[in-house]
């Protein structure tokens, strides 16, 4: 192989293990503007990420108070159901000395008349 065709520049300026030109601090300072965005964005995907496990501790705390009403609320309805029957009604008026006749009740009407 002949090698007498290739040729090789070296910048005069650039040395090896230096940046074009630019010092260590000038590559920050440039830079800066890009890590200022990075840290906002990490601060606001933090900050989203607390109040997203905040709400679904509110929703879980409210879901279970929400079961805890329905089986208040089925209990008491039961409860209600169960003490508005005939025999339980008739149990608790015993004491007043009234009893169920099983006739149908008489409808009482009365006529009203203005004077004008």
């Amino acid at each position: 192989m002949n090698y007498d065709n290739v040729s090789t520049t070296i910048d005069e300026n650039q040395k090896p293990g230096k940046s074009s030109g630019w010092t260590r601090a000038e590559n920050l300072y440039a830079r800066l503007p890009y890590i200022y965005l990075v840290i906002f964005l990490c601060t606001v995907y933090v900050f989203s990420t607390h109040q997203a496990e905040k709400k679904v501790r509110a929703i879980q705390s409210v879901q279970k108070d929400m079961t805890e009403l329905k089986w208040e609320y089925t209990s008491l309805k039961a409860d209600w159901m169960y003490s508005s029957t005939r025999s339980q009604i008739s149990e608790r008026v015993a004491p007043m000395d009234l009893r169920w006749t099983g006739e149908a009740p008489v409808i009482i009407e009365t006529t009203s008349q203005r004077s004008e």
